[in-house]
């Protein structure tokens, strides 16, 4: 038997090697939030989605930047080839041997596809998502796990953790900073929305856990009271049509050159390979605008109309209203609605 002396000894070697690895740990998820914060903001203006849940998925997925798809693929979602995949591929032992991963030529492009992946899966898998606020970072974190986002059913917790421990939750409320002046209240209402575009985050950091979470609920309440910031890009199925421009001479002299154009445009194609191979946004819906046909549609894509309507559950002669959302690459589950 060890004696106790020694046993006390190791344990203590084991603990404080215990401590160090977690403090490494720490450092490396700072890190890695310092460095992407900027693109998780971008995306959440571009597409919706909350920044705090972008860079918790990243930390959770990249294991905070040092897994083997992050290093070697750029993937930092742990996002899977899919049959519409089109671009380069990572071969990685996940929950199956040998599976097909996603591989990027950047970390900015892995961040921008997770926004794609997210807004036009095909089966519409996180469309729920949308519909919740910007600023619910629980809601959107359990929306994902039922989703089906990882087989891990404490994927939700996890990414909840990582954003109330890292004060991600900032993040998204951070580009309302300028607006909280508004508020008015007292003296502690006054010394947050003092802290405009968090270009002091130095004195962000100096606030205490309870502050924190003050000024996310400040944010979050003028957001609901009255929005300020949107996604540039709608959501499908609910975009505007814009206005009829006023028809011209100049303007139809135009439209005949355009289609003449089209037409030899189409003619060189036919004798090259197909172009749906080389669009790299095949996999994404397409949202009906105002004045397209699905004729127009169709040789957008290089798709036939007759299989464009297929895909979309159309008959002949039928064109949905503008707003709708179509497939481009497979039957869609759902009928568009018509004009």
């Amino acid at each position: 038997m060890l004696p106790r002396s020694l046993i006390c000894c190791l344990l203590c070697i084991a603990c404080s090697s215990l401590l160090s690895a977690a403090e490494n740990k720490e450092e490396l998820a700072r890190a890695y939030i310092a460095k992407y914060k900027q693109i998780a903001l971008e995306e959440m203006q571009q597409y919706g989605i909350p920044a705090s849940i972008k860079l918790a998925q990243a930390l959770v997925e990249t294991d905070c930047g040092t897994s083997e798809l992050a290093r070697n693929a750029n993937n930092h979602f742990g996002i899977k080839c899919k049959r519409t995949w089109k671009g380069q591929t990572y071969r990685y032992t996940d929950d199956a041997p040998d599976e097909c991963f996603r591989k990027y030529a950047s970390a900015e492009a892995s961040f921008r596809d997770h926004s794609k992946f997210l807004r036009y899966h095909y089966y519409n898998n996180y469309d729920h998502l949308f519909d919740l606020s910007m600023y619910d970072y629980k809601a959107w974190a359990n929306g994902l796990r039922a989703a089906g986002y990882a087989t891990n059913q404490k994927y939700a917790d996890l990414l909840i953790e990582k954003i109330e421990y890292y004060d991600l939750y900032l993040f998204d409320t951070q580009i309302l900073f300028p607006y909280l002046a508004e508020l008015g209240g007292g003296a502690s209402h006054v010394r947050l929305g003092q802290l405009s575009n968090f270009h002091s985050e130095n004195q962000l950091a100096s606030l205490s856990k309870a502050e924190k979470k003050a000024l996310h609920a400040m944010t979050v309440a003028r957001e609901e009271k009255n929005p300020t910031v949107k996604p540039k890009v709608a959501k499908p199925g609910t975009a505007k049509p814009a206005a009829p421009k006023a028809k011209s001479v100049a303007g139809t002299t135009r439209k005949k050159a355009s289609k003449s154009r089209r037409k030899s445009t189409l003619k060189a194609k036919a004798k090259a390979p197909t172009e749906l191979d080389k669009y790299e946004g095949v996999w994404q819906p397409h949202v009906v605008q105002a004045g397209e046909t699905m004729a127009s549609i169709a040789r957008k894509y290089d798709l036939k109309l007759a299989v464009l309507r297929r895909y979309n559950r159309l008959k002949s002669g039928e064109e949905p209203m503008a707003g709708e959302t179509l497939i481009l690459n497979r039957k869609s589950p759902n009928k568009p609605r018509l004009r």
